[in-house]
């Protein structure tokens, strides 16, 4: 794990996304808002392979873009305004997960193809975070 040190440096990103590449890494994930563009420049100047985040980022660079992990704000929006309607908002931080919506993944617009035994198993570990039989760290 590295820092590019702040949400808009996409030179910074690039580097570390090399270097990660350097070093061996075969998939690299930012989450590092509009700085990850430098890891997809990184990714298509070196021949490997990332992950978008926040929305679909998959179009951005479709050969070097496998799947995108999703925020899905629309959620978020509704469970607060329900909560507001419903009468049972507290005012305190709600988290919304894969079991409440708050997030996801897709591969919708990658050329990278996935095969159907991976996808399956996907939803099996995304199943079993939903069910609680795998429990995900609150903070790393």
């Amino acid at each position: 794990m590295d820092y590019a040190g702040g949400f808009n440096d996409p030179t910074t990103a690039k580097t570390i996304a090399s270097t990660f590449h350097e070093k061996g890494a075969d998939v690299i994930f930012h989450a590092s808002g509009a700085s990850g563009m430098g890891l997809f420049q990184a990714a298509e100047e070196k021949n490997f392979i990332s992950m978008g985040v926040n929305l679909n980022q998959n179009s951005i660079a479709p050969d070097y873009i496998m799947a995108s992990m999703l925020k899905k704000l629309d959620t978020c929006a509704y469970h607060a305004i329900a909560s507001i309607v419903e009468n049972t908002y507290t005012g305190e931080n709600q988290l919304l997960g894969l079991r409440d919506g708050g997030v996801d993944l897709t591969v919708e617009g990658s050329n990278i193809q996935v095969s159907d035994s991976i996808i399956k198993k996907l939803e099996e570990i995304r199943q079993a975070i939903i069910n609680g039989e795998i429990e995900v760290p609150g903070e790393l």
